[in-house]
């Protein structure tokens, strides 16, 4: 599936994340996103430094949140929710309400279109 949209060129350097662990239907080792655009790449490899921060550091997650309303970023906005949505650090049992505090500020935020307001869990 990662590979359903490139399009095959010769001499343009390609950009595959790979899962890390098993989980949302991605196995360890297997393409997750594939990207043949420099902005793609861009966004992948911002993306992944984000994670790795929010792995290792939890608690930056909220100015991570309050950063959507200065300057907006709907990867970044992505991420945070997917973050805020399936991490065991915010779960509704380990922390009830953190999650929903959380996720306030995206309502309305620059960062999230409009029409996705609706989908969200809180």
């Amino acid at each position: 599936m990662a590979w359903k949209n490139v399009k095959p060129s010769k001499n343009l350097p390609v950009t595959v994340a790979l899962g890390a662990r098993q989980g949302w239907g991605v196995a360890p080792g297997y393409p997750v996103l594939v990207a043949s655009g420099d902005r793609e790449a861009a966004l992948i490899r911002s993306l992944t430094a984000e994670a790795l921060q929010l792995e290792s550091s939890p608690d930056l997650v909220s100015s991570r949140v309050a950063s959507l309303s200065r300057v907006p970023n709907p990867g970044l906005a992505g991420y945070v929710f997917a973050f805020l949505t399936h991490s065991q650090t915010f779960s509704k049992v380990t922390q009830p309400g953190l999650a929903a505090d959380l996720f306030s500020p995206l309502f309305g935020s620059p960062s999230v279109p409009a029409e996705l307001w609706a989908g969200m869990p809180f």
